[in-house]
């Protein structure tokens, strides 16, 4: 092809996935067919350039194709269109993608849905999840990006593979940021940042269970015990359950006591009757510069293992709950705090009722209403 033809994509017959697959297999295969589609586009845009230039050397074929924008989205879009022998991948790609628009119970799906994820975020988790499931689409990425330094994934990558316009639409207060489900970041100057998936949220995906990193020595699973009779925790778990079931939010409930009251038993009792095992966090042993990063985690452990979750510890009456994150906590959830714990910066409604105890003793609080909430949390 002579410098200045135009480029035509010539799309190989896609290797079909196999039957029943899961959301995990779906996921790749669809990353692997786009980026199938984008290296076809590439290879037939660069033929088009004419010979390429010596090491660390820009063509003039290279300019003239920057400067008449050849690698626009439109003019890849209309070449696929044009293109009769992409007929059969198209159609697998529609397969894969309906197959993961109809998913509704794998592991994939339910990040989905507890973090509100759009259409555009649920692309930019994807892609970064395939490169972090599988390594070897490392050097795809770099390929894509004719880069050989750029094994990772872009949100300018990402952008063209999934159809998103140039540069992509992915704000900093998207859930995927905000609750760490990826991380930018930073790889010398002039280059884009790198997008990483959480290895954490990679592994939970895969299927392990296993406690964050970042809440190992602050927390763990506390064990209900027998209540004592006075604790009344049926009353806390009727006042839990009345506002959970019209979806009125967040529940907090504040027991307060004097040490060795059974503070963290009443609450593990009261978890224990909603249905919830509960994570004791001490806020004590969690550093002032890491309290929002392990506050963001222990909140979105508990979301996906799905426990209530008990703050405790003298620290707590100098710590704000980060806002961040506290004004879009899932519905359906509980979590429990120490007596001294002042009234969260966000703005939450004043108490619902309280009643007193017999050493410890429980108040209840409703958190920010539905519509903020992240959805299908159980």
């Amino acid at each position: 092809m002579t410098a200045g033809a135009k480029p035509r994509l010539t799309a190989k017959e896609p290797t079909p996935i196999q039957q029943a697959p899961g959301s995990v297999a779906l996921m790749l295969a669809r990353f692997r067919l786009l980026a199938a589609r984008r290296a076809a586009w590439l290879q037939a845009l660069w033929a088009s350039e004419g010979e390429p230039a010596g090491r660390g050397l820009i063509s003039h074929g290279e300019v003239a194709a920057a400067l008449e924008d050849r690698d626009s989205p439109e003019a890849e879009r209309a070449a696929e269109e044009s293109e009769d022998g992409s007929a059969a991948w198209k159609r697998e790609l529609r397969r894969v993608e309906t197959a993961l628009s109809e998913d509704r119970e794998s592991r994939l799906a339910r990040l989905n849905a507890i973090f509100g994820l759009n259409a555009e975020e649920q692309d930019l988790l994807e892609a970064c999840l395939s490169v972090a499931v599988d390594p070897s689409l490392a050097r795809v990425c770099a390929y894509l990006q004719d880069r050989a330094s750029r094994t990772y994934m872009t949100e300018e990558l990402a952008a063209r593979l999934y159809r998103r316009g140039r540069c992509g639409v992915w704000a900093g207060e998207s859930p995927l940021f905000r609750w760490e489900l990826i991380e930018a970041r930073e790889v010398a100057p002039g280059e884009p940042r790198a997008l990483v998936a959480d290895p954490h949220i990679r592994d939970w995906m895969l299927g392990h269970d296993a406690l964050e990193p970042a809440l190992v020595g602050v927390a763990r699973i506390y064990p209900p015990r027998p209540p004592l009779r006075a604790w009344r925790v049926a009353e806390t778990v009727e006042f839990v359950r009345a506002m959970v079931n019209p979806g009125s939010g967040l529940v907090r409930v504040t027991v307060a006591g004097a040490a060795g009251s059974g503070r963290r038993s009443l609450a593990a009792a009261a978890s224990a009757g909603t249905g919830l095992p509960m994570l004791a966090v001490d806020a004590d042993a969690i550093d002032d510069a890491q309290w929002v990063h392990v506050f963001v985690r222990a909140q979105r452990h508990a979301y996906l293992e799905r426990c209530a979750l008990a703050w405790h510890g003298e620290s707590m009456t100098r710590r704000a709950w980060p806002r961040t994150v506290m004004a879009r906590v899932s519905a359906r959830s509980l979590q429990v705090a120490g007596k001294a714990v002042p009234s969260p910066r966000s703005a939450l409604p004043r108490y619902a009722g309280g009643h007193r105890r017999r050493g410890a003793r429980a108040r209840h609080r409703p958190g920010p209403s539905r519509a903020t909430c992240p959805r299908g949390v159980a």
